[in-house]
């Protein structure tokens, strides 16, 4: 009988320039941020919304500083207190 489940080790870093880590996890939010504005944007264009392009544009910037601000602050919160 199996004991729970194997994960695979997997690395945290994707790609190592020496001076530079990008990590797995910078990249799922920078494909999902720009998958987001991409759609979006074909999404004003063919269904003739109310957004405009502009409005999308700052929606993701807003968006974007949120998630920067609110993951920092959310690391500090719950792992790094002191």
């Amino acid at each position: 009988m199996h004991e729970g489940l194997d994960f695979p080790n997997l690395d945290p870093v994707a790609l190592d320039l020496g001076f530079l880590a990008i990590r797995w996890y910078s990249l799922a939010y920078i494909f999902g941020i720009l998958g987001a504005w991409f759609l979006l944007r074909k999404m004003s264009v063919f269904s003739k919304s109310v957004f405009t392009v502009l409005k999308i544009d700052d929606f993701l910037l807003w968006g974007m500083l949120g998630i920067l601000i609110g993951g920092r602050l959310g690391y500090v919160l719950f792992y790094n207190l002191p």
